[in-house]
């Protein structure tokens, strides 16, 4: 196991974010947040097997949202229905 201490707790919203002079998240400044430490395990072979599975899990999730998208081909926006929310171009 490796610890990893980069990490504090802000003071004002309480999530974990790296070590800096402000928060990332609500800007409030770090000088009295809380270390916090972080244990990193190395990744076993049965690890890896549920690391693959959520991944593909997560994947075959992502492919069913896309289903019916199209890019717009004037802006790049995705776009589920037949004209493109950002630019108005119609698509086929």
């Amino acid at each position: 196991m490796e610890t990893i201490d980069t990490h504090v707790k802000c003071p004002s919203c309480g999530r974990v974010v790296p070590k800096g002079t402000y928060c990332i998240y609500c800007g409030s400044p770090l000088d009295r947040a809380t270390p916090v430490e972080i244990v990193k395990e190395a990744r076993g072979e049965v690890e890896e097997k549920s690391f693959n599975e959520i991944v593909i899990n997560r994947l075959e999730k992502l492919e069913k949202l896309l289903e019916g998208v199209k890019v717009c081909p004037k802006c790049g926006t995705l776009v589920k229905g037949s004209k493109c929310s950002v630019c108005g171009t119609e698509l086929e």
